[in-house]
């Protein structure tokens, strides 16, 4: 590299002195004509420019060699700059499918990549990357830059993302350019929007792949049009023509219908509020709703959040066998969970997510054991003798305080099967660590609504007992907990652990989020009345533990230091050894190497996160 440095300075040296002596000798004084003081003038300049273009092509040499990421090819640095600004994919907010058909059903999205400095290098590759601007169309501010960003899409399939924000020049564009998108995602506001509407079901789509159409707090003018907005529920050859867009995957609709074909569909999404239906419509005639799911052949998510029929009792209808679906997400009120789930058959792999909700809105709660009716509704899809994990997480919803204020609980429940091929991509959320993220696969999410906070340790108990014998649970394994209770309901925290772990006697790994204090005696052991000098464990199988520190509670290193104590008294008891532990750190550093240390010496493996 010196050799190198050397003969580049020589040869700029002796080039440099070469020039400054011509310069030199066009001085002022020498120059005949003004004409001649201007043509040194630009010869000047022209070097001063190559100098400087010199020395920035150097710098650009120079940055590519300190820089790895600048020497990959530039088609792995577009992959590198996709995955950076990649959003999550259209329509996937709350249901995610599984990762062999992300790529196919969920095209990417492209989102905003903040950078600062952006080298040459960088800049012309994302000049380059034509999906990137397709993606950028509707965020574009005025008629100069979408005519620059349609230069630099190309023929690139366009993403149309439309909705109170959107100039109004776009609109247009948007309607004439329909045939060329891949994802559209429009809110329709007033009649204007009727063009866009009509399109969608009229022009003919090839390369739309994901549709996600809604209305945005519709006026009484907007609703005085019969259609479109419920046109072609029943879609046939003869009434209303199925959407055009043979390649339409993943579908989305909030309070809105269009003719969509039924048969190419993997990903649907139905959102509507039940007082839309009734102030506006007449619902949804239920044989045609279950016709259009039968026909729905190749589904494999299916949500459904309050758009269902009023199904009669008085009437009898075919279900709808819907078999190769995957993911159910369900979010009704208990009376639409009870009427769409007898009429709906799916194999019993289907994981199946549920919101239960009270029927009347309003501020009443109730019991544990009456919400946990509604689970049990469940029962035959999740009663299997592969279920061995329960996750428990329940949390206090406070609505303000009046003279006559109440608060409301929200409890989930959630069952797991073995599934050893199972990948560690979760359905819901649950704090990490936590034993599900491998070789799991949901099977049932019940989430209760409207729940009274915790009445008593003993309701806790008998209502799990329940769950435990409608669910066949007797051979779980796998135990969570997540809990947030109110501060007066303190003292409960421990007697709760206790009575739920006690309902799953085979328990050998436990997961206790830290917002919940651990209750010592789920470790040590602890003096029964019948048999006070034979100490006895609450988990008595008991031998991985995880600790996920899920950012609600502060002392943290606090109780990792009386769950050590815990340990301690558990080995000096003879009970079953703890062989692993997972935890996860978010304090100070340096409590946690001594606290792992001290746990080291009583755990042969120890996991931080």
């Amino acid at each position: 590299m010196s050799a190198y440095q050397g003969r580049f300075s020589a040869h700029v040296e002796a080039i440099g002195l070469q020039r400054l002596r011509e310069i030199h000798n066009y001085r002022p004084s020498h120059l005949a004509s003004e004409e001649d003081i201007a043509a040194v003038d630009v010869q000047l300049e022209e070097d001063i420019h190559s100098l400087r273009s010199l020395a920035a092509r150097l710098m650009q040499y120079q940055n590519t060699l300190r820089s790895p990421l600048l020497q990959l090819p530039v088609e792995l640095l577009q992959c590198i700059m996709n995955f950076a600004a990649e959003g999550r994919p259209l329509l996937t907010e709350e249901v995610d499918s599984d990762a062999e058909d992300s790529d196919d059903d969920y095209p990417p999205e492209r989102g905003w990549l903040s950078l600062g400095h952006v080298s040459s290098h960088v800049r012309t590759t994302l000049l380059a990357m034509r999906e990137l601007w397709a993606s950028a169309i509707c965020s574009t501010s005025n008629h100069t830059v979408l005519a620059e960003v349609l230069l630099r899409a190309g023929d690139t399939q366009l993403t149309l993302r439309l909705n109170e924000d959107t100039p109004y020049f776009l609109w247009p564009f948007a309607l004439q350019n329909l045939q060329k998108a891949q994802h559209i995602d429009v809110k329709f506001f007033d009649d204007d929007d009727h063009a866009i509407y009509e399109g969608l079901c009229e022009l003919q789509l090839p390369l739309l792949q994901a549709l996600h159409a809604s209305i945005v707090k519709p006026s009484d003018g907007f609703m005085e049009h019969e259609p479109p907005w419920m046109r072609g529920f029943d879609a046939s050859s003869t009434h209303a023509p199925y959407m055009n867009a043979p390649n339409l995957r993943t579908l989305q609709l909030d309070n809105v219908f269009l003719p969509f074909n039924p048969s190419n569909l993997t990903t649907l999404i139905l959102k509507g509020t039940k007082s839309y239906w009734r102030d506006k419509y007449d619902s949804p005639d239920p044989s045609m709703f279950l016709d259009m799911l039968r026909r729905c052949s190749r589904l494999h998510t299916l949500q459904i959040d309050g758009w269902i029929p009023e199904f009669r009792d008085d009437e009898s209808y075919l279900p709808a066998t819907i078999s190769c679906l995957r993911i159910l997400a369900l979010d009704l009120d208990e009376g639409q969970l009870a009427k769409l789930w007898s009429h709906i058959e799916i194999a019993g792999t289907t994981s199946v997510i549920v919101d239960v909700r009270n029927q009347d809105q309003s501020l009443e709660t109730f019991s544990l054991a009456t919400r946990i009716e509604h689970a049990l509704l469940l029962a035959p899809h999740a009663r299997s003798d592969h279920i061995r994990g329960v996750f428990i997480q329940q949390e206090c919803i406070e609505y303000g305080k009046r003279p006559n204020y109440r608060s409301r609980d929200r409890l989930r429940v959630a069952l797991f099967v073995r599934a050893p091929d199972a990948n560690d991509q979760m359905l819901i959320d649950l704090p990490r660590p936590h034993p599900f993220e491998d070789k799991h696969r949901l099977l049932l999410s019940i989430n209760l609504h409207y729940c009274e906070a915790w009445p008593s340790y003993h309701h806790i108990e008998a209502g799990m007992r329940r769950l435990s014998s409608a669910f066949c649970l007797s051979q779980v394994d796998a135990l969570g907990f997540d809990i947030q209770l109110e501060d007066r309901f303190l003292p409960m925290y421990g007697r709760l652990q206790v009575a739920v772990s006690e309902c799953f006697p085979s328990v050998h790994t436990l997961c206790v989020s830290d917002a919940v204090p651990f209750e010592d005696n789920l470790i040590q052991p602890t003096r029964r009345q019948h048999k006070p000098s034979q100490p006895h464990f609450i988990c008595p199988l008991l031998r991985t533990i995880y600790f996920p520190h899920t950012k609600r509670q502060k002392p943290y290193i606090l109780r990792l230091q009386a769950f050590t104590r815990a340990l301690e008294a558990r080995i000096k008891a003879g009970g079953s050894p703890i062989s692993a532990l997972h935890i996860s750190f978010v304090d100070d550093l340096s409590n946690h190497a001594s606290m792992c240390n001290t746990l080291r010496n009583m755990v042969p493996v120890v996991r931080s996160w």
